[in-house]
């Protein structure tokens, strides 16, 4: 998925999590491009520049830092 954070993710009437916006999803072992994720999301291996990724992983590192901001008072944004 690439841009898990708060904004993508749903929640329906019957209390299913849906996750949209796929628009800059890449395949498994895609070399990673200049993208416009949030940074409070984006895992920090990303951070070095194009390269090949561990899609899962990196997702799970987006999932935790959504998680984190809804079950915690505290904003991920230094400025805040």
């Amino acid at each position: 998925h690439r841009d898990i954070k708060p904004a993508n993710v749903l929640l329906t009437e019957r209390g299913v999590v849906q996750v949209i916006d796929f628009g800059i999803a890449r395949r498994e072992g895609e070399k990673e491009e200049d993208t416009k994720e949030d940074l409070p999301y984006r895992a920090p291996e990303l951070l070095f520049g194009p390269r090949t990724y561990d899609a899962f992983a990196i997702d799970m590192w987006s999932l935790g830092a959504t998680f984190a901001e809804f079950f915690t008072p505290l904003s991920l944004y230094l400025d805040e």
